[in-house]
């Protein structure tokens, strides 16, 4: 029989761990992007970028938020604080390989992709094959998504180095008329 103090206790921590797990790879996101958002006029109205949130209060929150998904995966299972870190880098990744790669599609889809391994790990303290599974769909359904969205910033994203998969493979496909 499973105990209902037990279960909140998975989805409290759970929850703990998604939230803060988002508000650092949104975050990081945010301060990593500050130069090439500044001149993009889609995103030149960020708080992160004009001015409203300063590079200290991203810091501290980017720090807060590491810290408090280590933590919290240290009360889950061993398992899952000893990912936490590798976890974190891969979530803070999406950002910077952008700048060199046009496979970032693909790192942001693996970061959300890592939510059913990451369940996994917190319920079973394993990393099932049906969880990698589940991964892999996840990570090539937000890569496709990811690089629909990409579209919008083409021309900016191309005057300025930044590498999409979306132009350096894709020029002249019927994805452009859509």
């Amino acid at each position: 029989m499973i105990r209902f103090g037990l279960v909140l206790n998975f989805f409290f921590l759970g929850l703990l761990a998604a939230v803060s797990a988002r508000n650092f790879a949104m975050a990081f996101n945010r301060y990593a992007d500050r130069d090439i958002d500044k001149y993009n006029p889609r995103t030149a109205n960020r708080p992160s970028v004009d001015g409203r949130i300063g590079a200290s209060n991203l810091l501290f929150f980017i720090g807060f938020n590491a810290l408090l998904f280590v933590v919290v995966a240290y009360f889950i299972n061993e398992l899952a604080f000893y990912l936490s870190v590798p976890i974190l880098i891969i979530l803070g990744g999406y950002s910077l390989f952008k700048r060199f790669s046009p496979y970032a599609h693909l790192v942001l889809g693996l970061s959300l992709g890592l939510a059913p391994i990451a369940g996994a790990v917190a319920v079973e303290a394993s990393i099932p094959l049906w969880a990698v599974l589940l991964s892999i769909g996840v990570m090539y359904w937000v890569a496709g998504f990811d690089l629909l969205y990409s579209l919008q910033d083409m021309e900016y994203d191309k005057a300025n180095g930044l590498f999409f998969y979306s132009f350096s493979f894709w020029m002249g496909s019927d994805i452009f008329y859509l």
